[in-house]
């Protein structure tokens, strides 16, 4: 089975305008060339980057895979809500 790792950027202090730019850097000097699964990259609302392993027991058991899914679509939708959001503050200072 292959690992999942999950990539956290920290990105308390950098603009929102370039937070995809800063993200994708990160993750490509982080991410090593010869990982041996997949990289789940998320931004967090704070200065610290760290790499870790999933425990396999989140990918592995239905219930909890059921639980984290959920989560997951929530994450999305309000991280879509802030992005729209930016988008129209980006229009507006034009």
């Amino acid at each position: 089975m292959d690992k999942t790792y999950v990539l956290y950027i920290g990105i308390a202090r950098i603009r929102d305008v370039e937070v995809d730019d800063y993200v994708r850097r990160i993750a490509s000097k982080a991410i090593p060339a010869d990982i041996d699964g997949t990289v789940i990259v998320i931004p967090t609302n704070n200065d610290e980057n760290r790499l870790v392993c999933i425990n396999p027991e989140y990918i592995t058991n239905e219930e909890l895979i059921k639980q984290n899914t959920m989560l997951l679509f929530e994450l999305n939708y309000e991280l879509n809500k802030q992005l729209n959001i930016t988008k129209n503050e980006e229009k507006f200072l034009e």
